[in-house]
């Protein structure tokens, strides 16, 4: 059945050197799907917490509703990302995002953010109200990620059901999924 209209992803990246020579970037991946006419996009560099509450309040607005799946592309440890040298833990995101996430997926692009326990995966979702969550639960190779998050966002934009694109994943990336230690919690 085709689409009645382009899923629309934002992504929020961060910066993943602190030399400004540094070009290294998610963007082309969604110039690549936004080209096959898989997504629309918006993308924004982000390099402080300010930025990224302005930002992700701009996203749970009512007229970006059809951006339904948030790629936030940043450093990450267990249960948090970086912002440069600033630690953001998953409680910080809870508080902007305030209950107002519903319908939304948001996908952690960033190594380790859910090497977490279970529970406070859980209690994210209870808190924010989205739809899904997804992540890495390691440390991952940035161009191997990269190519998987590619996987990741078109299969997220084409079924109508989480479910439905953890479960194509699964089956069809698996040994990907593995190693990179992909978790996807709904």
């Amino acid at each position: 059945m085709p689409r009645k209209q382009t899923p629309g992803i934002i992504c929020l990246e961060g910066e993943w050197s602190n030399k400004l020579t540094d070009t290294s970037t998610v963007h082309p991946i969604l110039e690549l799907l936004a080209h096959q006419q898989q997504i629309k996009f918006i993308h924004k560099d982000v390099g402080t917490l300010d930025e990224l509450d302005y930002y992700v309040n701009k996203w749970l607005q009512k007229q970006y509703a059809e951006y339904n799946v948030g790629y936030l592309a940043f450093h990450g440890d267990p249960g948090g990302i970086w912002l440069g040298r600033k630690r953001v833990d998953l409680e910080t995101i809870t508080g902007i995002i305030d209950r107002r996430g519903s319908g939304r997926i948001l996908h952690f692009g960033s190594c380790s953010t859910l090497d977490i326990a279970p529970r406070h995966i859980k209690q994210f979702l209870a808190d924010t109200k989205v739809k899904a969550v997804c992540g890495y639960r390691e440390d991952v190779d940035w161009l191997e990620s990269a190519a998987f998050e590619m996987l990741l966002v078109e299969a997220l934009t084409y079924y109508r059901r989480v479910d439905a694109a953890y479960n194509y994943l699964r089956k069809n990336y698996s040994n990907l999924c593995r190693r990179l230690q992909f978790k996807m919690v709904w």
